[in-house]
């Protein structure tokens, strides 16, 4: 039986925590899952350091009493706002043979790392997005002939700081930290398939707190941005605008639709509710109509002008489309049209596919658990296994299996 592999997700308003393994057929196998909330990831660093700690323990004691099975290492997500990305360029020339190796590839990968050195922060991920070989671009130079190589290399780096304080709570509950993963990578790598991540791809994860844009090429992420509006403010615009209490809100932002014509639908946004807990005075769907609409349209306002940075025509750029996944306006219906009007380009709502495990919310926690069962499968001792050696291995993998 395949070895059992735990990883931790910090989302802006909770930790997921999972134990799985791989079945013979490649199928994850969720043997154990812990959800606790906490307060969250405000301004790019944690509101209640305490209060974090003690969810991760419960999500992972969670974990740990459905799985049936104590864990010692972990695989960690790292969230947007703790993470920076950056592209830099590496060129060498081929000597003593004719053909790129993946020496060769490292090599270069080296060479741009070097240009890559910021102080205090610690890169965690790296990944060649583009490959030119005697300046013709590429899409996989090993066992090609040439002279010189050259690569744009994307890399992923965090604050070595915040590094050391989440590797020293991990300590403190008995945990080693084997791997820190780019959560919207993982997440990219488990909803976008090989031919929309090869035609470029935009990816948007509805948060709590927060929303992740990222544009994906390959098996890269070649930009990245946080946006600091997610469901929450739905439900905050609500209560300030309409003096709803927490629950009215949630209740009323579950319940409305994008995008529908209030004058002409009957909408009973309370009716889940007991009576007791109803607005004492009259809402009716204009209202929330008003503020819902007015939200929905600024954050995808937002995420527009964050995808026009990454490319002067992101469109062409992302010819696979846009992808919606998390919480927030992912599970508000008439979002998906709501962002196609804006984006003009089709999105498609993205989410697992696991028995029982099948949310949008849920794609951050079971991509980082894929990427962390597939370096196990790569490496299989603990250690992490660098981004492209994930694909050399993969690919040599591959043609065992075939007889080349």
């Amino acid at each position: 039986m395949n070895k059992a592999v735990a990883a931790v997700e910090f989302g802006s308003s909770k930790v997921v925590s999972l134990i799985g393994r791989r079945k013979p057929y490649g199928e994850m196998d969720v043997m154990g899952v812990g959800v606790a909330t906490y307060a969250g990831i405000r301004n790019g660093g944690w509101v209640d350091i305490e209060g974090l700690q003690a969810a991760v323990d419960e999500s992972l004691h969670q974990a740990e009493s459905t799985a049936r099975r104590k864990i010692h290492q972990v695989y960690i997500g790292v969230e947007g706002d703790f993470l920076r990305w950056s592209r830099m360029t590496g060129s060498i020339d081929i000597r003593g043979h004719s053909e790129v190796d993946e020496q060769d590839v490292l090599k270069a990968i080296d060479v741009a790392r070097k240009a890559n050195v910021e102080e205090g922060r610690q890169e965690i991920y790296s990944y060649p997005t583009m490959f030119f070989l005697d300046n013709k671009e590429v899409n996989d130079p090993i066992h090609m002939p040439g002279r010189r190589l050259e690569l744009d290399c994307q890399f992923a780096s965090v604050d070595r700081r915040w590094q050391r304080h989440l590797a020293g709570m991990m300590d403190r509950l008995g945990l080693t930290v084997v791997q820190w993963v780019p959560t919207i990578l993982a997440e990219s790598l488990l909803l976008l398939p090989p031919d929309v991540r090869d035609k470029g791809a935009i990816l948007i994860d509805v948060g709590y707190f927060c929303t992740n844009v990222a544009l994906v090429q390959r098996d890269g992420v070649v930009y990245h941005r946080s946006i600091p509006v997610g469901g929450f403010h739905f439900v905050n615009d609500l209560m300030a605008g309409l003096g709803l209490s927490l629950e009215q809100a949630e209740a009323s932002k579950r319940r409305f639709v994008l995008g529908y014509d209030v004058n002409n639908v009957t909408l009973q946004p309370f009716e889940e509710l007991p009576p007791e807990s109803r607005p004492s005075k009259r809402i009716t769907a204009v209202d929330i109509s008003t503020v819902i609409e007015a939200r929905a349209e600024e954050l995808a306002e937002l995420i527009l002008w964050e995808i026009s940075k990454a490319s002067d025509d992101f469109r062409a750029t992302a010819r696979g489309g846009a992808y919606l996944t998390g919480g927030g306006i992912a599970y508000m219906r008439g979002s998906r049209e709501l962002l196609q009007r804006f984006l003009d380009m089709p999105v498609r709502i993205a989410a697992p596919t696991l028995q029982g495990i099948n949310r949008p919310d849920q794609s951050g926690a079971v991509g980082v658990l894929d990427f962390a069962l597939t370096e196990e499968e790569l490496h299989g001792d603990g250690v992490a296994v660098p981004g492209f050696i994930r694909k050399i291995l993969d690919v040599f993998s591959l043609n065992k299996e075939e007889g080349f």
